[in-house]
């Protein structure tokens, strides 16, 4: 896979990708293995340019739930790049993944110097926060719609 084949970049430049490419390490992570654990601190935003990988959170009371399972093109942990806040969950490949990543301050540097990458980025970013939320939203609508058809409320 090619960072213009992933959403959040597909409408960069081809010298604009350059640019972003520059700015991004890899990471290799075998099955099982953690990426990052819910609560950490966060300071880097991942690409999945191959393998999968799952993002799970540990419910008190029921287990560790799998909130989502992503693979080549998706991204993660895009909100360690936007504030401060703890990892909301953990990220464990399920496969050999192959990862790209960058860095909160690369990243702030890079849209601090290119307003045209910094305004595609941050759009196609709150595009997906938006996707994201509707189906976080979807998802508790189903929960209750069962829990309601199953307690009889």
């Amino acid at each position: 896979m090619e960072l213009k084949d992933c959403q959040i970049f597909s409408d960069l430049s081809a010298e604009d990708l350059k640019e972003v490419e520059r700015s991004l390490k890899e990471r290799t992570v075998l099955a099982g293995e953690a990426v990052f654990f819910e609560g950490e601190v966060g300071d880097r935003f991942y690409i999945v340019k191959s393998g999968k990988i799952s993002i799970c959170t540990d419910i008190e009371g029921v287990g560790v739930e799998e909130l989502a399972s992503i693979g080549e093109g998706d991204f993660f942990g895009e909100m360690a790049l936007i504030d401060e806040g703890p990892r909301s969950a953990s990220v464990v490949a399920r496969e050999k993944t192959e990862l790209w990543y960058l860095e909160k301050e690369k990243f702030l540097n890079l849209i601090e110097k290119n307003i045209v990458v910094a305004n595609k980025f941050l759009r196609n970013l709150v595009l997906e926060f938006c996707q994201r939320l509707r189906n976080s939203n979807q998802r508790i609508c189903d929960y209750y719609r069962m829990n309601r058809t199953f307690h009889g409320a």
